[in-house]
């Protein structure tokens, strides 16, 4: 079961992809500096206290490297958690449960309750719901679905299918059901360590539920949590 402690809102852990490109960054701008001082004949050593000879090639390596490393350093995409929060009608990016980004489409509105952390995107006759928790018992996808299917069968709903999936890079477990004319479809995405988020998408009427979110879901991007 979902546990109801909220996640702390806090500055958000950097990820290894991250910590790669910081580090990837600093040792781009150290050795691009000393091959363009270098190549520009006014590197000096304690070994060699004479200067280098000016040399065009050294000098271009080095340029190439230190522009690298300031590229690396202001990449917006390297640091998803610099991003500024926005919770409005139209649009939802912030370390707040449930952790993620997302745009509603032309439309949709948008709509967090900072209380439960649950986040909620309506668009005629669909409705998008999601909740990002930590689990008290461990995460199961497996038995998530397992126990959706048997709540749904014995509330009389037909269980179209179970299926896996992928939802900006990360595995998701998925099952859609119908009952009468309202089609629903599960997601149940871990990520990583107790973190698990649950998407609920219903719809009445065709499409299924699954095509009549897909506009919504094609924006999410998740971002980093901060210590839970």
């Amino acid at each position: 079961m979902l546990c109801k402690e909220a996640l702390n809102p806090t500055i958000p852990a950097i990820t290894p992809l991250q910590d790669t490109l910081q580090v990837a960054a600093v040792v781009l701008l150290v050795l691009g500096g000393a091959g363009l001082a270098s190549g520009l004949g006014i590197l000096k050593s304690r070994k060699r206290p004479t200067r280098d000879k000016p040399s065009g090639r050294r000098a271009a390596i080095g340029a190439v490297s230190l522009m690298a490393g300031i590229i690396l350093i202001g990449l917006p995409a390297a640091y998803p958690h610099r991003d500024p929060e926005v919770i409005t009608a139209t649009r939802f990016s912030s370390t707040a449960r449930p952790i993620l980004s997302i745009d509603a489409p032309a439309g949709w509105q948008l709509t967090h309750d900072s209380k439960t952390g649950k986040l909620t995107a309506t668009g005629g006759k669909v409705t998008l719901r999601i909740d990002t928790a930590v689990l008290s018992d461990g995460v199961d996808g497996d038995a998530f679905i397992k126990q959706v299917v048997d709540v749904a069968r014995a509330g009389g709903a037909t269980v179209e299918e179970t299926f896996n999936a992928r939802l900006d890079g990360l595995f998701a477990f998925g099952l859609s059901m119908r009952l009468a004319d309202l089609s629903s479809t599960f997601w149940y995405v871990p990520r990583g360590g107790p973190l698990v988020t649950v998407m609920v998408c219903q719809a009445e009427g065709q499409p299924g539920a699954p095509e009549a979110c897909k506009s919504a879901l094609a924006t999410l991007k998740w971002l980093p949590p901060g210590p839970l």
